[in-house]
């Protein structure tokens, strides 16, 4: 049966009560149908979220919104990325997008290296704890 004794067989059966079986098949063909569409409308939204992003996404996956607002990133996002359980996330939204972007942990000696920066300037301004006391409570 080619398309278009397919598209007759449908105008035909719209227009006198349903066999059983014609029921069941037509019900078939249209579920085909929304689900094609469902499809071309996925990927369309999966091709302007890339472009958007510059094309440059590795990994993309879908998933959905709870009653309670929250989204279940994929294991596999997970486990690229590295987060585990009560890791931070930024949330940012430009309109049509949400980026979640991790909060990385800054390790000890990033850290020490920050503090010892600090002391450097600071030895270097000579500034005394008194300054930096009344700094602190000027801009709280």
């Amino acid at each position: 049966m080619g398309l278009s004794d397919e598209i007759e067989y449908i105008a035909n059966v719209n227009t006198r009560p349903l066999l059983k079986e014609e029921a069941q098949s037509t019900h078939i063909f249209e579920l085909f149908w929304v689900r094609f569409f469902l499809t071309q409308m996925i990927f369309l939204f999966i091709f302007e979220v890339r472009i958007s992003y510059g094309g440059a996404m590795e990994t993309l996956e879908i998933t959905s919104l709870s009653t309670k607002g929250q989204v279940v990133i994929p294991r596999n996002i997970r486990n690229q990325l590295n987060l585990d359980i009560g890791d931070k996330l930024i949330v940012v939204c430009d309109g049509s997008n949400i980026l979640l972007k991790p909060v990385l942990k800054p390790s000890m000696s990033e850290f020490k290296s920050l503090i010892e920066e600090t002391d450097k300037i600071t030895d270097k301004l000579a500034t005394t704890p008194e300054m930096l006391n009344a700094f602190i409570k000027e801009n709280r």
